[in-house]
């Protein structure tokens, strides 16, 4: 089945051949607050850590909240909008998306649940 996530199955008017993709921030906006589950790639992964601020290498204990975000002071690389936790509501949002349904064994559950993915999920 063809993926919908480069956001060029259809459109109008008709984007010209190989010449456009869409960004891959805006691919990773759309896919967190969608509710999309799985990630494509290791990149979209360390996006979505970027975004929401979470430790994706180790750091020290007092470098990282329990929920695995990282305050702005301990920023490297991306930065992200957030200068607190998001998780929970990143979590409820999810949530309700779901209906109660299970989604901590996905790649965006494991995420959100403080624990990184291997180099392999994908």
């Amino acid at each position: 089945m063809r993926s919908f996530s480069d956001l060029a199955f259809y459109s109008i008017p008709a984007l010209p051949t190989g010449s456009w993709s869409s960004p891959a921030h805006v691919r990773t906006e759309l896919n967190l607050f969608s509710g999309q589950l799985y990630f494509d790639s290791r990149g979209e992964y360390e996006r979505i850590c970027a975004l929401l601020a979470l430790h994706m290498v180790h750091l020290g204990a007092e470098q990282i909240e329990v929920d695995g975000f990282v305050p702005p002071k301990y920023h490297t690389g991306e930065t992200s909008p957030f200068t607190t936790s998001k998780i929970a509501l990143f979590k409820k949002l999810i949530g309700l998306q779901r209906k109660g349904m299970a989604y901590g064994g996905m790649d965006l559950g494991q995420v959100l649940d403080a624990c990184p993915l291997s180099s392999d999920f994908a």
